[in-house]
């Protein structure tokens, strides 16, 4: 059972889920390219809100002890791994501040679970980061 002190041993990469990845880490987060969407808005001086997106997964199993004994189940590995994503998002201001990000949170959230995965059932959860990044343009008149 969790033991809420052991650290997970989680991957984080940007390349896409494959089954030997997950037989080495008890978790993985997948991230996606970031689009860039701008949204104007204002007059005469515009301000622009240049939106990056980028797609996250993450992918867990249930995971047992040598003895065969479930230590963990998929679903609260995924629950902590997305609460610590938002956590980070939220806690990191200055450091996002000293990439020019002013503001950044997850806008969108989904469980895109496989149950029928052999040997154990494979959890994911797929949702969208957006990174606001302010910029003052000025318009000619």
């Amino acid at each position: 059972m969790d033991d809420n002190s052991t650290k997970a041993n989680v991957l984080i990469t940007s390349a896409w889920y494959t089954d030997l990845m997950m037989n080495k880490f008890d978790a993985l987060v997948t991230v996606g390219m970031l689009t860039d969407l701008v949204t104007p808005s204002g007059f005469g001086f515009a301000t622009e809100d240049h939106t990056y997106m980028a797609d996250v997964n993450v992918w867990t199993e249930n995971k047992y002890n040598s003895s065969g004994t479930r230590i963990i189940t998929d679903e609260i590995i995924r629950y902590k791994i997305v609460q610590a994503v938002d956590q980070i998002l939220a806690s990191n201001h200055s450091a996002l501040a000293a990439n020019g990000i002013h503001r950044a949170k997850i806008s969108s959230y989904r469980d895109l679970d496989d149950p029928t995965t052999v040997p154990y059932p494979l959890r994911r959860a797929e949702f969208t980061v957006e990174l606001f990044i302010p910029t003052v343009t000025s318009l000619a008149a």
